[in-house]
This record gives structure tokens, sequence and C-alpha cells, in this order.
């Protein structure tokens, strides 16, 4: 799914958490974690929510600041 999956692969990343980052309805980006195979599990989602959602700020910034 990334263009530079080759990349990925050659540094050993075979594991993926995409979490949405999302605001009022919107999606707004994605908070993407790589690490080796099997690395990430069904719980892994959960604590991964409050990361997300501090990318909000840096997300709802006017692009020109």
């Amino acid at each position: 799914m990334f263009s530079d999956h080759e990349l990925i692969a050659s540094l050993g990343c075979a594991s993926v958490l995409n979490m949405p980052v999302r605001w009022r309805g919107r999606t707004l980006g994605s908070l993407n974690l790589l690490h080796e195979a099997g690395w990430y599990a069904e719980d892994d989602v959960a604590a991964c929510l409050p990361f997300a959602q501090l990318t909000l700020p840096a997300l709802l910034a006017p692009a020109d600041l």
C-alpha cells in the first residue's frame, strides 16, 4: 500500500498499524506505524488512538503558518 514498499521491506518492516485521524466526521490523515512481522495485535489499535488524536493540532493548523 506504500509507494516505497521496497525500501520499507528492506528495513525489516513487515507489519503495519494504520490509524485514521478524524475530526468532526472527516478523515484528515493517517498515523502509520511500521515494525517487524507480527508486532501489532488488536489491543494496539486502542492504545494508538490517543497518539493519533495528538496529531490533530498539526493537521488542523492553517498551511501557511
